[in-house]
């Protein structure tokens, strides 16, 4: 969650403290010791935009060098870890472009151009992909909540066949999630919206 690392100071929880500075002799594990045990990992930066330019700063050596040095003497390898960064900086949509995929999808030059008002050029040029999610629609929101009460059943009944549930959500109360939606906010409150659903019927 890059949220935690917002403040210059944070590149510290992710290299160490330098050496004769508080907590330079801390034995607490560093966000990336994983990697020595076991470099084949998937590494998910979630809101990248949220990080301190240094900590941004910190992974453009990473995936220069593939590798990254603690204060610590350590050295901890990369090259072998998939890294995900995810981002809502360039969300500058335009409102009736909805649905993935559809029409009238940004091009990449304005894509790149809204990443670099929070991302170095040469941090950006660093990544192998950029994939761009337009806004999702309305029926995809509604798809994206019976997927997820599809899945719940499933689970509580394995928990608990006693449970009497639905099979499915009824087209009423559909129509009234229906306006619960909420464009800027995605699919998030799905989850929730259905796990209140269970619970009404529990």
């Amino acid at each position: 969650n890059m949220t935690e690392y917002s403040h210059d100071s944070a590149i510290n929880q992710i290299i160490g403290s330098n050496i004769g500075y508080i907590g330079s002799e801390s034995k607490i594990e560093l966000p990336f010791d994983c990697l020595e045990s076991n470099p084949f990992q998937f590494i998910l930066l979630d809101e990248f935009e949220k990080g301190h330019k240094e900590v941004q700063r910190l992974f453009m050596k990473v995936f220069d060098e593939g590798v990254l040095k603690t204060n610590r003497g350590t050295t901890i390898d990369f090259s072998k870890a998939i890294i995900i960064a995810t981002t809502n900086a360039a969300n500058k949509e335009v409102k009736k472009n909805l649905g993935f995929g559809s029409a009238g999808v940004k091009s990449k030059s304005t894509e790149i151009n809204e990443l670099k008002e929070w991302f170095d050029t040469e941090l950006i040029n660093r990544f192998e992909h950029i994939i761009n999610f337009n806004t999702i629609s309305e029926d995809t929101y509604i798809e994206i909540i019976e997927t997820i009460y599809a899945a719940e059943i499933v689970r509580i009944r394995k928990i608990n066949r006693s449970y009497i549930l639905k099979d499915a959500i009824d087209p009423d109360d559909l129509r009234k999630m229906r306006k619960d939606y909420v464009i800027d906010f995605g699919a998030r409150p799905a989850l929730r919206i259905v796990q209140e659903y269970i619970e009404n019927q529990l």
